[in-house]
């Protein structure tokens, strides 16, 4: 599904310079895998799943999903291509406080073109299967930690999209609670036959995916740090 070539992601130095903090010769990532991203902090992780989405842009090399290549559109198709084909769970959920648990669920598809009676019965269909059926009029600040990831999931899901980037998402939940929205995400993503990416710095959760792919060999060390 997804093939990556000769890239390069870094900084331009004042006074000029490239600098390069991310490099992968290849690396691809296929149709229903689940894969995890490992390494330490800095080493590339989030700024992987950033430029597989098309938020950021390689300064060097190829990113094509089943062969079309994200870097070559413009700034509006990307912003398309991520609403109709990519979920996307952030660590911090990115809930909007204003809204119901249904209307954040609902947005997702807004933003993706879509809307009406369909929409909304889809979003309620994915609240009851991540069992908030009785929450989804209670606004973000009303739910539990795991409750608000709950609604982050059925928001990812709304879409049916083709690929899940998932960044840490259960590095602020206690672990009884990990464990359950970590099997409810795999169940969701295995019946879509959707295609996961993970951050995680937890070697339990990895080793519940397809695949691990260690971010170390990729990231440039500059300074004596890994970027």
């Amino acid at each position: 599904m997804i093939q990556i070539q000769a890239l390069e992601k870094g900084y331009r130095k004042k006074g000029g310079g490239f600098v390069p903090i991310l490099r992968i010769p290849e690396l691809g990532f296929g149709e229903a895998e689940s894969v995890s991203l490992v390494g330490p902090s800095g080493c590339g992780k989030t700024t992987l799943l950033h430029l597989v989405s098309g938020i950021l842009l390689p300064d060097r090399g190829r990113i094509c999903f089943r062969g079309r290549e994200v870097s070559n559109l413009s700034e509006g198709a990307r912003d398309r291509f991520r609403a109709q084909h990519i979920g996307y769970v952030h660590q911090t959920f990115n809930l909007l406080p204003a809204f119901s648990a249904l209307e954040n669920v609902v947005l997702g598809a807004f933003f993706a073109g879509r809307s009406g009676k369909e929409t909304r019965d889809r979003a309620r269909a994915l609240l009851v299967r991540v069992g908030l059926e009785d929450r989804m009029e209670n606004r973000p600040g009303e739910l539990s930690v795991g409750q608000q990831q709950r609604v982050a999931l059925a928001r990812a899901m709304i879409n049916a999209p083709d690929l899940i980037l998932a960044d840490e998402p259960l590095g602020s939940q206690d672990p009884e609670t990990s464990e359950a929205v970590l099997k409810l995400l795999l169940e969701l993503v295995r019946e879509s036959r959707a295609t996961l990416l993970m951050v995680t710095h937890d070697p339990k959760t990895a080793g519940c995916l397809d695949r691990q792919v260690d971010m170390r060999p990729f990231a440039v060390t500059c300074g004596g740090r890994a970027r």
